[in-house]
């Protein structure tokens, strides 16, 4: 039975795996991944600093020669769920056109970047 992992541990294992393993593996330094600090903190709301629902992590995932995707990912455990701004946003991205992704695990999310 495999050991149930919190949404922390979920997010570090993403960074570590996509930035030292697949771009360094690949030798692929114009891949970037980060994090996106946005805790409720109303003052820096205000002057835009964050935005309620913005997704946990950025990709801007570029291979070989292909265009770059940006994938925004909202990390949550296997319960989680999202809130009412998290959704919000992903409609937001979504009408862009753009990429976005619950991931619950290291697997889910490496499927998705190698495109499977």
């Amino acid at each position: 039975m495999q050991e149930k992992q919190s949404e922390n541990n979920v997010h570090q294992s993403i960074f570590k795996w996509y930035h030292n393993t697949f771009c360094l593996s690949f030798h692929i330094q114009r891949s970037l991944i980060f994090s996106i600090p946005n805790q409720n903190h109303h003052r820096l709301a205000m002057v835009g600093i964050i935005k309620a629902g913005v997704s946990d992590l950025v990709v801007i995932h570029r291979v070989e020669n292909k265009n770059a995707r940006i994938i925004f990912v909202e990390v949550k455990t296997e319960t989680g769920k999202q809130s009412p701004s998290q959704k919000q946003f992903e409609k937001h991205v979504q009408s862009m056109g753009l990429e976005y992704y619950v991931i619950r695990s290291l697997e889910k999310f490496k499927s998705i970047i190698n495109g499977k």
